[in-house]
């Protein structure tokens, strides 16, 4: 069983509008078939350089929310008391300690 019931639930339903999405797209594919329309050609694959590209504007947008995350966690350390911070400290290492047990 896992910590997240609703993990399995979404990922299902994602699974299940793709599976609908590309049982629509062939209908689509076979009625144009048969209509003699002609299938546009598949896109072309992606090159070396849009690949660099698109990595480069996913790398910018974590780079700026994990700055975004730290101004905020700066903040927060801040403003806390030292028995704050040790309830903090003590939630991040049982956290930490979840990670690595997955």
């Amino acid at each position: 069983m896992t910590d997240k019931p609703l993990a399995g639930a979404k990922q299902r339903l994602r699974r299940d509008a793709y599976e609908r999405k590309m049982a629509e797209r062939y209908e689509v594919e076979v009625r144009a078939g048969e209509a003699g329309v002609p299938l546009p050609p598949p896109s072309p694959p992606m090159t070396g350089a849009e690949y660099a590209a698109a990595v480069r504007v996913s790398l910018d947008k974590h780079t700026k929310a994990v700055e975004a995350i730290r101004v905020l966690f700066e903040r927060v350390v801040a403003r806390s008391t030292t028995a704050d911070l040790r309830r903090l400290e003590a939630a991040l290492s049982l956290y930490a300690r979840s990670l690595e047990r997955r």
